[in-house]
């Protein structure tokens, strides 16, 4: 923030104005001696201007500290003089002669001409830095001096590639021609990825094997950019960081890729626009090849949790939601969690859940669609709670935590499940139908689903706007071709899913990409355990012929139990956990009125 000086200066009359701390303004001679002379300077500047036009500069700067220096400088103006950093990170800097770093970003001028008694400040004419000022110095800033990594020889050449792969970018760039991968050229300038990495802010460096870039990252105190991956998707500059490698191929893709595979071969990406690489991608016989940044409010800065999921006030409901807080606890999760309840009022678990209540959404033409209450409530609670928290988990009510999970995002980074369904530019499938109608002009389209995790400020953007495109899509229901809800022909099922894709297409528009990361696992579908939670959104058959399905009315208390021999490791687990949290909770038996779905009548 600028300082308040208790007065304001008036350029036009050179006197100060009135407000606290005003001093005494000059007798009326003194200020008509004081335009006098002012007259003068602009005269013989005029002047001097034509006969030495080298003359200019440095007589405008004096002239200018003339006209505006103030005549009763306090004390907090002369402490926030001293108080200006050396260089901004991230925009134009000034140097000044007392390097600061208490302050963050601050227009430098105005301090060093308003206060030019304060000690230590240097008044001599200001250079301004650019980012290609800094980029053609090679200059490292004080941004990432505190930061110990020191890269290799082999990152070091790494670098070099990258700057030149940019440098020719930009020649491209300055030409017209922009290209597409992704949308990374779109929405990175070259030149300021190149200063990034010559100012130290930006890193490269390998995996071990079977290691994913956010870890990799993370043991040295950065974080991992995915998009980054789409410069380092080339066989030179993978070449340059596994110089072991003979070969180069591009017939795989993948989110685990660009890579280099044990058999001393370094793979690029042949689709990364379908499937764009991930941070959290590794495979047990490659290693990988990442750029980690900074972290966001440095490598020291810690990250505060918080779980949140929407539910009404139904029978279907109200195991899944006590369950759900008893595994939270069990798995050791940090932070918090929280049910968002889309109801007129509290219910019967207000007193054993923390619950934030939202009023459900009323729509008289579509009142059966209950997924528009999701986007509102995460939306209601952000703006009435407005949480303290950075990151927040959005998971369904039909997700089991089995194990502590806790992966920090920066701002701009979310992570999430990939969905079900893909999208393919070169395609004209029911995905791609659907996005080309509710999401035109988007140069990007990631297929993501719960659980996400994200930075508050970037949910709190998509939030409105999650919901705004599920009612679009909703709205447009009499022009849907059969294939889109007809699960013969596709998966898409929009008939449910049509709150997935409305917070996909908001995130898009935003230009809010996320991190795919396999975040669950699928009873029936998966047979062993490799991710942190299993949603159990499906019939879950056993080797007994004996079903569980959550949406059978005993689905809660009637439990197969015990489990037949031949389980397989993700059913035992699910099966089990289920069958423990019965045993420790029991029922409430409360007495729901109306059908399994409905909420009770008084709600």
């Amino acid at each position: 923030e600028e300082p308040s000086l208790g007065w304001e200066w008036d350029v036009e009359r050179s006197v100060p104005r009135k407000g606290r701390g005003k001093p005494t303004p000059p007798p009326r001679k003194k200020r008509r001696r004081k335009l006098y002379r002012d007259f003068i300077f602009v005269a013989v500047f005029i002047l001097l201007g034509a006969l030495l036009p080298g003359f200019t500069s440095s007589l405008a700067l004096a002239l200018f500290r003339s006209n505006k220096e103030p005549q009763g400088v306090t004390k907090k103006a002369e402490a926030l003089a001293v108080q200006v950093v050396q260089q901004a990170p991230g925009s134009p800097a000034v140097q000044v002669a007392q390097k600061a770093p208490g302050l963050p970003a601050v227009p430098v001028v105005k301090y060093a001409v308003e206060a030019p008694k304060a000690p230590k400040v240097s008044l001599a004419p200001a250079k301004i830095l650019t980012v290609q000022d800094a980029y053609e110095r090679g200059e490292r800033s004080s941004f990432a001096a505190n930061y110990t990594y020191k890269p290799s020889p082999a990152m070091i050449k790494v670098a070099d590639q990258v700057i030149k792969v940019l440098e020719e970018k930009e020649k491209k760039v300055r030409g017209g021609d922009k290209g597409q991968v992704n949308d990374w050229w779109s929405t990175h300038n070259p030149i300021a990825l190149m200063h990034d990495v010559q100012e130290g802010r930006t890193h490269f460096l390998t995996t071990r094997r079977a290691q994913s870039c956010f870890d990799a990252c993370a043991e040295v105190g950065l974080a991992c950019q995915r998009h980054w991956f789409d410069v380092l998707n080339l066989c030179g500059v993978l070449r340059e960081a596994f110089p072991e490698a003979k070969t180069c191929s591009g017939l795989y893709f993948g989110r685990d890729l660009p890579a280099y595979r044990e058999d001393q071969t370094v793979l690029t990406n042949k689709l990364p626009r379908t499937w764009a690489a991930s941070c959290g991608g590794k495979h047990e016989k490659t290693r990988r090849l990442c750029g980690c940044a900074v972290r966001k409010g440095g490598a020291s800065a810690r990250r505060t949790f918080h779980t949140v999921y929407n539910v009404q006030a139904s029978k279907y409901f109200e195991w899944q939601v006590r369950f759900m807080h008893l595994w939270f606890k069990q798995a050791g999760m940090p932070g918090s969690i929280t049910r968002l309840l889309s109801a007129k009022g509290p219910d019967n678990l207000m007193d054993e859940v923390p619950t934030h209540v939202a009023p459900p959404v009323a729509r008289r033409t579509d009142p059966a669609y209950t997924p528009y209450n999701k986007p509102s409530a995460v939306d209601h609670w952000l703006r009435h709670t407005h949480p303290k928290e950075d990151i927040v988990m959005i998971v369904d009510p039909d997700c089991m935590i089995v194990h502590k999970f806790d992966a920090e995002v920066e701002e701009g980074s979310p992570i999430a499940q990939q969905a079900f369904y893909q999208f393919d530019f070169d395609k004209n499938d029911e995905p791609m139908q659907i996005a080309r109608r509710y999401c035109q002009g988007c140069t990007f389209l990631d297929p993501i689903a719960v659980p996400i995790i994200i930075h508050r400020n970037d949910l709190s953007r998509i939030a409105p706007l999650w919901l705004s495109k599920t009612v679009e899509i909703r709205d447009d229901m009499r022009n849907w071709p059969p294939s889109w809800t007809n699960k013969s022909q596709s998966a898409v099922g929009l008939s449910w899913t049509a709150e997935m894709f409305g917070y996909v297409f908001a995130a898009s528009e935003l230009g809010i990409r996320h991190d795919i990361w396999d975040l669950q696992v699928v009873p029936s579908v998966h047979k062993t355990l490799i991710t942190p939670i299993i949603h159990f959104h499906v019939e879950v058959p056993l080797p007994d012929g004996r079903v569980w399905y959550k949406h059978t009315d005993t689905a809660g208390y009637n439990i197969p139990w015990p489990l037949p021999p031949g389980t397989d490791e993700v059913t035992s687990i699910f099966i089990t956990k289920l069958h423990e949290a019965y045993t420790i909770l029991n029922s409430t038996g409360f007495q729901f009125h109306g059908g399994r779905y409905e909420p009770n009548f008084r709600l």
